[in-house]
C-alpha cells in the first residue's frame, strides 16, 4: 500500500508540473492549431522565432520561422491565432527606433479600404520602417520637396542676369551711403554749433534734479515730524499754484511742438526718407534734398534750443515752488526713488530692422527682430513680421549646423515655418524661409554687408507663385 501511495503522489505531481509548464509559456494542451501566413522582407534584422505579432496593438500570434531565401530576401512564417482575419492588402511592418531600445515586434497594418480577408497561407507585403517614420510619417516626401527647393535655389544663384542686378544694387547702395555720410556730417555740424547751448541745457536739467532731491528730503523730514496735518491748507495752496505753472509749461511745450517751421522740416525729412525706401537708385538723387532739410533744421536749432531753455527755466521755477510745499508725502516719494535707482542687467541681444520693398504688389514692409545668441552657437529669434502694420509674430529657434549653415524652425509671420541661413563669407549670406501649411510660401533673400551695422537685401518673395522681386536695407544694433 505504501508503494502504491507513493506512485499516486508522483503521478499527480508530474501532471501538476506539466500543466504549470504549459501555463507559464502561454500554451494549453487543448489549444487550437494556429493559422500560418508568410511575409517577405529585404531586411529581417532583429526578428527571430517567438517574436510577437501585433494588429491594432493586440497580440495575435508569433513568428515561428525566419528563412533566408536569397542574398537580398528573407521569408517569415507568421503563426496567427485561429479566428483572426488578416485583410487583403495588409502590410507586415518592422518598426525602427532611434535608440534601438525596446521589444522587436511585427506589426500588421491593414489597408485604408479593406477588400476581404487574406486566405490562410497567403503572403503579406513586408516593409521595414525608417527611424524617423514614427516622428515624420511623410519624411521621404518632405526630403524630396526640400531637394527640389535647393535645386531651384541653386538655379536661381546661377542666374547671371540676377547677379548683374545685384551688383548694380550694390553700386547704387554705395552711392546712397555716400549721401548718408553727407547728411551725417551736416548733423555733426548742427551738434557742434549748438554745443554750448546743449551743455547749458544739461546743467539746468542737473540743477532741476538736485532741486527734486532736496524736495524729497524735505518731504521726508516733514512727514516724520508730523507737520503735514497742520500745514495741509498751505500745501493745497502751493499745489494750486504749481498746477497753474504746470499748465503754463504744457502750453509752452505745445507751442514748440506746433511750430510750423519745425513741423515743415520734419515733414520734409519724412518725405525724403519714403522716397529712399521706394527705390535704391532714387535714394542718391534725393540725398541733396535731405541735406537741405537738415541744413534748415540746423538753422532752426538755436531757436528750438532757446525755447527748450525757457521751458527748463520754467521747470526750475516750478521745482522751486514745489520746494516751498516740501511738507507733504515725502516718505512715499523717497521709497519710489530708491526703487527706481536699482540696477538691472538684462540678457545681451541684437536688434535687427529690415525695410523691404516688394514689386508685386508695390508694398513696403518692415521686419523687426531681436536675436538672442546661445552659448551652443544657436540663437533665438523673436519679433514682428510687417511691424507697425500687420504685426505678425516671429518666434524661431536657430540650430547651428556648422560655421556656415544654421537651420531655423518655429513661427514666422504667425505661421509654422522652417528656415535656412547660409553664409558665403564675412559680407554675403543667403536666407530662405518656408512658412504656412495651408498656403505654403517660399521667400529667398541675399544679404550683402555694406558697413558695420548696415546691409543690403535682394531677393524674391512667394517663389513659384507670385515671384515678387524684393530689395531693401537692414540695420543691426
Amino acid at each position: 500500500m505504501q508503494n502504491a501511495g507513493k506512485v499516486g503522489v508522483l503521478v499527480v505531481a508530474f501532471f501538476a508540473m506539466l500543466y504549470m509548464a504549459y501555463a507559464m509559456i502561454g500554451k494549453n494542451l487543448l489549444a487550437p492549431k494556429p493559422v500560418n501566413y508568410f511575409a517577405k522582407f529585404q531586411d529581417a534584422g532583429g526578428v527571430s522565432s517567438g517574436t510577437r505579432i501585433l494588429m491594432a496593438g493586440v497580440n495575435i500570434g508569433t513568428i515561428t520561422d525566419v528563412k533566408l531565401m536569397s542574398s537580398r530576401e528573407a521569408k517569415m512564417t507568421l503563426a496567427v491565432s485561429p479566428g483572426i482575419h488578416i485583410p487583403k492588402g495588409a502590410q507586415a511592418q518592422l518598426p525602427a527606433s532611434l535608440t534601438g531600445i525596446g521589444e522587436n515586434v511585427v506589426l500588421i497594418v491593414p489597408p485604408a479600404t479593406p477588400q476581404g480577408d487574406l486566405e490562410p497561407g497567403g503572403e503579406l507585403i513586408g516593409i521595414r520602417q525608417g527611424a524617423l517614420d514614427n516622428i515624420l510619417p511623410n519624411g521621404k516626401e518632405a526630403v524630396q520637396e526640400l531637394t527640389k527647393t535647393m535645386a531651384a535655389f541653386r538655379h536661381l544663384l546661377e542666374d547671371k542676369g540676377m547677379m548683374n542686378n545685384i551688383n548694380q544694387l550694390v553700386v547704387s547702395t554705395n552711392k546712397t551711403m555716400g549721401e548718408f555720410g553727407k547728411t551725417a556730417g551736416t548733423m555733426n555740424n548742427l551738434m557742434a554749433n549748438n554745443q554750448n547751448t546743449l551743455v547749458k541745457t544739461l546743467k539746468d536739467a542737473s540743477a532741476m534734479m538736485a532741486n527734486m532731491k532736496g524736495m524729497t528730503d524735505e518731504l521726508l523730514a516733514m512727514t516724520k515730524g508730523g507737520k503735514m496735518q497742520n500745514d495741509l491748507k498751505l500745501t493745497l495752496t502751493n499745489i494750486r499754484e504749481a498746477s497753474e505753472k504746470g499748465n503754463k509749461l504744457i502750453s509752452e511745450l505745445s507751442k514748440v511742438m506746433s511750430d510750423p517751421e519745425m513741423l515743415a522740416a520734419i515733414k520734409g525729412t519724412s518725405a525724403n526718407m519714403k522716397t529712399i525706401t521706394d527705390s535704391g537708385v532714387k535714394i542718391a538723387a534725393t540725398g541733396e534734398s535731405i541735406a537741405a532739410n537738415v541744413d534748415k533744421m540746423a538753422k532752426d536749432g538755436p531757436a528750438i534750443t532757446k525755447k527748450l531753455e525757457e521751458l527748463l527755466s520754467n521747470a526750475n521755477s516750478l521745482v522751486s515752488k514745489f520746494s516751498g510745499m516740501a511738507e507733504d508725502v515725502k516718505g512715499a516719494i523717497k521709497t519710489v526713488n530708491a526703487t527706481l535707482s536699482g540696477s538691472h542687467s538684462g540678457p545681451k541681444f541684437e536688434t535687427h530692422l529690415d525695410i523691404l520693398q516688394e514689386s508685386k504688389p508695390s508694398f513696403t514692409r518692415s521686419d523687426f527682430t531681436l536675436v538672442f545668441p546661445e552659448s551652443s552657437g544657436g540663437s533665438i529669434h523673436f519679433g514682428l513680421y510687417d511691424a507697425f502694420e500687420g504685426n505678425k509674430l516671429i518666434a524661431q529657434v536657430g540650430k547651428k549646423i556648422d560655421d556656415r549653415l544654421q537651420l531655423r524652425y518655429g513661427i514666422f509671420a504667425s505661421k509654422p515655418s522652417f528656415g535656412v541661413d547660409y553664409s558665403f563669407g564675412p559680407k554675403a549670406s543667403l536666407r530662405a524661409d518656408v512658412f504656412s501649411l495651408n498656403n505654403p510660401t517660399f521667400d529667398v533673400r541675399l544679404r550683402y554687408s555694406i558697413g558695420k551695422d548696415l546691409s543690403g537685401w535682394f531677393g524674391m518673395d512667394r517663389i513659384f507663385r507670385d515671384n515678387a522681386l524684393t530689395v531693401g536695407i537692414g540695420i543691426k544694433h
